[in-house]
């Protein structure tokens, strides 16, 4: 077992590595490394996010067919309802580390975005150094480890608050040395999606009703969504169940595919709800 001494020595050891490499490619596997002195990880990826852009992988540390597979599915549209963007980005959060099960809504392993992406990673816990690098601009270093192992413990999450302020610091001096252009990072591509998202039942439901269709989308349970819009679980139950009647659904998923098909109805021009179009093109009025 390392020593507290030990640990402290290695930690600065890793750390002026990591200064020596601020404007190379191998900082994102250094950094990789000083983490490792303090949780036990087995995948690692860093994600780019701006505005209401569509997030940008910089970098997967630990690369796979599948692994491409999975962020894709991510990228195109997964993390607007996912609680990466939701709890933090959209929030414009400060720096820090957030494990997901801190800003996880509690019904999450009931949500689509748990259905169609997290349970295919096949993780048993992760969490996010999230570095604010300007206002609206965050880099996030994501941690994951994989099934069968134990979640993390709460010694291990007391560590990675402990480290959080020095890796959040590393990453901002990285980017600002390098600028963005110098990761592998695709163009970035419009809003079509995030503004789709907003107007999402704008025009079909009530603005109670539309909030609680987006807070479902998220992963919110009935009791959880209560609490955000402070009303009770039976009063929201009351709106959900209208809402699933006004759109002639029973569930859920049937919400979430309901999104997934109303985009290709929106039109960023008129910025209306593509809810409505697709519901009429449905319905064949």
């Amino acid at each position: 077992m390392i020593t507290p001494v030990a640990l402290n020595k290695r930690t600065l050891d890793q750390i002026a590595k990591l200064l020596d490499d601020i404007d190379k490619t191998a900082f994102w596997s250094d950094l990789k490394d000083l983490v490792s002195l303090y949780l036990s990880f087995d995948l690692a990826s860093v994600f780019s996010y701006y505005k209401d852009y569509q997030p940008v992988r910089v970098i997967d540390l630990t690369p796979s067919a599948e692994r491409d597979r999975l962020h894709f599915t991510l990228l195109q549209g997964a993390y607007l309802i996912g609680p990466y963007y939701n709890q933090l980005i959209s929030t414009n959060i400060e720096s820090g580390f957030y494990p997901f099960s801190a800003i996880a809504p509690d019904a999450i392993k009931e949500s689509e975005y748990y259905r169609v992406y997290y349970s295919e990673k096949k993780v048993v816990d992760e969490g996010m150094f999230l570095t604010k690098l300007e206002p609206q601009r965050h880099v996030g270093f994501l941690v994951e480890r994989k099934a069968p192992a134990a979640a993390f413990t709460q010694r291990e999450l007391d560590d990675l608050q402990l480290i959080a302020p020095v890796v959040c610091a590393l990453m901002k001096q990285h980017y600002h040395t390098v600028g963005p252009e110098h990761e592998s990072v695709p163009p970035r591509f419009d809003e079509h999606f995030s503004k789709a998202f907003n107007r999402f039942g704008s025009s079909v439901l009530t603005p109670r009703e539309k909030h609680i269709a987006h807070l479902i989308l998220r992963g919110h349970s009935s009791k959880s969504g209560a609490r955000e819009l402070d009303i009770s679980p039976n009063t929201e139950r009351v709106h959900r169940r209208r809402l699933y009647e006004k759109l002639g659904i029973a569930s859920q998923t049937e919400l979430f595919w309901m999104f997934i098909e109303s985009i290709s109805h929106y039109d960023a021009a008129s910025n209306a709800d593509p809810l409505e179009a697709y519901l009429k093109t449905r319905d064949g009025s």
